[in-house]
C-alpha cells in the first residue's frame, strides 16, 4: 500500500489500478499512477537490491530540441523472474540524476503494469 498524499488514507495497488486501461494482455496506466505502484513495489528503494541492472538505451539528453550534455537512458531491472521495473532517467552533464520515473513495473501477482503514453 501507499499513503495518499496530504490525507491519512491508504491505497491499494488494487485502488492505484482502478482506472487501468487493457489493450491486448497489456495493463496501462498514467504516468503519474505508475510512479505510486512503482514507489510503492519498489520499498524505498530496497526492492532494488539484487536486482541486475541492464541499459537498453541510452543517448545524448536534449530540452527543447537542444543537447544538455547530460545522458537520457533507460534501465531495465530483472529477478529470476524476468524485468521488475523499467526506469526513465535523464542526468545532467554532470552526472546528477535530474529527472526519473517508472516506464513499467511488475507487481506482486506478476502483471506488468506499463505507462500510458
Amino acid at each position: 500500500t501507499v499513503a495518499s498524499s496530504g490525507t491519512k488514507t491508504l491505497e491499494t495497488t488494487a485502488d492505484l489500478l482502478k482506472d487501468a486501461q487493457i489493450y491486448g494482455n497489456k495493463v496501462y496506466v498514467k504516468p503519474d499512477v505508475l510512479n505510486k505502484v512503482g514507489a510503492a513495489e519498489a520499498n524505498g528503494g530496497s526492492g532494488f537490491s539484487g536486482l541486475a541492472q541492464t541499459v537498453t538505451s541510452s543517448k545524448p539528453a536534449t530540452w527543447h530540441g537542444e543537447l544538455t550534455g547530460g545522458t537520457q537512458r533507460i534501465v531495465q531491472y530483472s529477478d529470476s523472474q524476468g524485468v521488475k521495473f523499467i526506469i526513465h532517467e535523464v542526468t545532467d552533464a554532470v552526472g546528477n540524476v535530474v529527472h526519473r520515473d517508472f516506464d513499467a513495473v511488475r507487481i506482486a501477482s506478476g502483471q506488468v503494469i506499463n505507462k500510458m503514453k
